[in-house]
């Protein structure tokens, strides 16, 4: 009808398109779109990585409680080094942990002067076996997706 009274107008030369929404079905009614926290399902410990309840003090003597299991495989973590010399590093990680050890090694190894951690341990002639770390925390994942927010400092106690 648009297309025979107004001619002229090319948006009305074609016929509309139409499109429909669903309407609710019992889904909709019963089933929660919140699935409530992930739970890890990998509950076992590794000798020298954290364990649930674990505490561990600062050199400021602050006290900190490990809360969950986490293991050399747990991601999205926040991990501490400590070198023979009592330094701590704080770093984090999103890759699982012990890769990321594994590149630490490496590059105490390979003597890097260009990382933090291996230029330290380098120049105090440290070794690799004088590594020790230990998981402080986990970044929880987010239930409905999107990134995980991981603190946005590291810093060296």
């Amino acid at each position: 009808m648009l297309s025979n009274c107004l001619p002229r107008i090319k948006e009305f030369r074609e016929p509309p398109l139409f499109s429909y929404r669903r309407g609710k079905n019992i889904k909709d009614y019963v089933v929660k779109s919140d699935i409530g926290p992930f739970k890890n399902p990998c509950q076992t410990t590794i000798t020298g990585v954290s364990q649930k309840g674990f505490h561990y003090q600062t050199p400021g003597h602050k006290e900190y409680t490990i809360k969950q299991f986490l293991t050399c495989n747990s991601d999205h973590v926040i991990c501490l080094l400590e070198c023979p010399c009592k330094l701590w590093y704080v770093g984090e990680t999103t890759c699982e942990l012990k890769v990321r050890m594994n590149n630490h090694r490496h590059s105490i190894r390979k003597k890097r002067l260009d990382l933090p951690v291996s230029k330290h341990f380098v120049e105090l002639k440290h070794t690799e076996k004088d590594l020790k770390f230990r998981i402080i925390d986990k970044i929880p994942i987010q239930r409905r997706g999107g990134e995980q927010s991981m603190p946005s400092k590291k810093t060296r106690t």
